[in-house]
């Protein structure tokens, strides 16, 4: 939004200190003159959470990409940014649908709405993206579906969904048979509020190594949710994230009823020995049930190098 000085990266400066942005109704003052409060744990020891030998915050998070994160002012600077940027994007998808409706297009279209996963920014004393605690994991989803009567409109639901759900979702709308080979499941049901026997639990994964982030498997259910984590390796190969047989290198269980922020790691506590030992079995069915199939499907479908251009 201002990159225009040395130290931009580290958002050292108002972003309404850009010309460009003057005037603006949304990029300029909007938020600046309020009582924005920062996250309770934010510049606090991120270890607490996260032990160094899992997760080094001084190779890449603290020091290069997340900086802002790490210091009250650009902390409060990157929360005034990113709440002014929402504030955009609210603007920008009622226009949307205002166009929809003045082409009359607004009683047949169906609106599927998600986002890029979460961020963290100073909560556990951290910033970035990557973990798998519901801050970071999560995404918004909200369906329009115009045809619903009212009384099926404006409902919230608790089930567990995945971003895997989206595209077996469009194809459901569209009236295309999904293929076989495709994961998770229509929402369809859940919008229209039909009898639907849905999961109770959702096995997550991150693979994702940059800026020493572990390799993390886990499972959330109503209640639950168990992250197991082995040391990352960048440029991995299949065989890197085949974890059957180890042990994890780290784990965290939290009781999300009691402790919803996920601030209370019970994986050591002994009253629990049970609960984490179902959720490691769990995890690890699904891990292995992953890794069989991607080899599965390389034995029918090995992917080919795309033809270099001339």
């Amino acid at each position: 939004m201002f990159t225009d000085y040395e130290d931009w990266h580290n958002m050292t400066r108002p972003a309404n200190e850009n010309p460009q942005l003057q005037g603006t109704p949304f990029y300029d003052e909007l938020y600046r003159d309020g009582d924005l409060a920062i996250p309770a744990d934010a510049l606090t020891d991120p270890y607490q959470v996260m032990p160094r030998f899992i997760q080094d915050q001084d190779k890449g998070r603290r020091n290069q990409t997340y900086s802002y994160d790490y210091n009250a002012a650009s902390l409060r600077e990157h929360h005034i940014r990113y709440f002014q940027i929402i504030t955009g994007l609210d603007e920008t998808i009622g226009k949307l649908r205002s166009e929809l409706k003045n082409r009359g297009l607004d009683r047949n279209t169906i609106i599927i709405y998600g986002s890029d996963h979460g961020l963290l920014m100073g909560e556990y004393g951290m910033g970035g993206k990557g973990l798998l605690l519901d801050l970071s994991a999560k995404i918004p989803s909200l369906i329009h579906d115009p045809r619903l009567p009212a009384t099926k409109r404006g409902k919230q639901r608790d089930e567990l969904i995945s971003g895997l759900d989206y595209a077996r979702t469009i194809l459901d709308y569209a009236g295309v048979a999904a293929p076989d080979q495709m994961e998770g499941r229509s929402l369809r049901p859940l919008v229209e509020s039909s009898p639907v026997d849905w999961r109770d639990s959702l096995f997550l994964e991150s693979l994702f190594t940059l800026r020493d982030t572990p390799f993390q498997e886990g499972i959330r259910t109503d209640r639950w949710k168990y992250i197991r984590m082995y040391d990352g390796v960048t440029n991995f190969k299949e065989t890197d994230v085949d974890f059957r047989g180890r042990e994890p290198e780290f784990e965290m269980l939290f009781d999300l009823h009691a402790d919803p922020t996920e601030h209370h790691n019970l994986a050591e506590d002994p009253a629990y020995a049970k609960t984490i030992a179902r959720f490691r079995a769990q995890t690890a069915t699904h891990s292995v049930a992953i890794n069989d199939r991607r080899a599965a499907f390389m034995k029918v479908s090995s992917p080919a190098p795309r033809p270099r251009r001339k």
